[in-house]
């Protein structure tokens, strides 16, 4: 004779839930997520803030030791001095006081020839760059120009260049050069 099959053992079943609860499970199952998700944020945001402390530091760190080093860097310019022979190579050969217009650049605009004296004699230039108005006698110098002789339409100047002396003639424009 077989045995029968015992009958399983009756598992309770759980209570239905009225719609009202399923509400309030939803509801509340839906806070909890916004507020792991919330956490996760606030985590997130914390270690971020950490990390930029962190790179700020070290970036403060690095200007730092850069500033102590400069500081602490001495430089030294070297100087040359010469002793022998009768010029200093190092020192340029233009020098303040030969600094001044050009010959090329300078336009004679008048003469006032005193016929009895020559060193009353004046030479009026202009300057074509800048528009400087200049009045020179015999003798005087503008830049590495000296004049060294004024006559009726012109001025003859003596120019140094680097060691050498020329002579160059500036005249007056002839009348039927202006008129237009």
């Amino acid at each position: 004779m077989a045995a029968a099959p015992a009958p399983a053992p009756a598992t309770p079943a759980k209570p239905a839930l009225t719609p009202q609860q399923l509400q309030v499970m939803r509801a509340d199952s839906i806070r909890q997520v916004r507020e792991r998700a919330r956490q996760d944020s606030l985590r997130q945001l914390a270690e971020r803030r950490t990390r930029d402390s962190l790179a700020r530091v070290r970036s403060d760190s690095i200007r730092a030791d850069s500033i102590r080093l400069a500081k602490e860097t001495e430089v030294v310019r070297e100087s040359f001095t010469y002793a022998g022979g009768a010029r200093d190579p190092f020192v340029s050969l233009i020098t303040q006081d030969k600094v001044g217009p050009e010959f090329n650049d300078l336009l004679l605009v008048g003469v006032y020839l005193d016929a009895r004296r020559a060193a009353n004699s004046i030479a009026v230039l202009r300057d074509k760059s800048n528009q400087k108005r200049y009045t020179l006698r015999v003798g005087e110098r503008l830049g590495r120009l000296k004049v060294a002789q004024i006559r009726q339409t012109d001025v003859v100047f003596t120019v140094e260049d680097i060691g050498f002396e020329r002579q160059e003639t500036l005249s007056l424009r002839k009348r039927e050069d202006q008129t237009p």
